[in-house]
């Protein structure tokens, strides 16, 4: 009988919005904004990434080992190479067969409390009270909205 296969979603997340390289990836170049979210809820879905220039190695002799393939997997999903140390990633995998699809992208609706935090860009050109309506009007009412701004200091981002 063959085995079906979940389709799972990564979603990257960072244990900072104070860097700088942050945003200028992941938030077009300051433009974007961050989501500060809580997940006391379940914390136990986070998957902490380790960062190692040591890359796993398939032993082609031990495929066939119980668990050793899917021991090689775990690895390469939990880790990165230590140039992206500055990330300080998280993951959450999400079965996609529990979400909502339209338009080719998938959706997963969160409870509200979950989202704490919208954080505009210094450079986003939306305005905060803007942010604030659209989120009451989808039930975020506890979500604060803030704009980031440029540490005069360091070379790091207030939020």
């Amino acid at each position: 009988m063959p085995r079906l296969m979940a389709s799972f979603e990564v979603l990257p997340q960072s244990a900072s919005v104070s860097e700088p390289v942050l945003w200028s990836h992941y938030a077009d170049k300051h433009r974007g904004v961050a989501f500060e979210i809580s997940h006391t809820k379940d914390p136990e879905m986070l998957v902490k990434i380790r960062y190692t220039d040591e890359r796993p190695i398939l032993d082609p002799l031990r495929v066939n080992e119980t668990g050793y393939v899917r021991s090689i997997v775990e690895h390469l999903i939990r880790q990165k190479s230590l140039g992206w140390k500055y990330e300080q990633e998280y993951r959450v995998y999400i079965n996609l067969t529990g979400c909502d699809m339209a338009g080719g992208f998938y959706f997963k609706q969160i409870p509200p409390t979950m989202l704490r935090r919208v954080i505009l860009g210094y450079e986003c050109q939306l305005e905060e009270d803007y942010v604030r309506r659209a989120l009451n009007k989808r039930g975020f009412l506890s979500a604060q909205v803030v704009r980031a701004q440029m540490c005069l200091k360091s070379y790091s981002i207030l939020a």
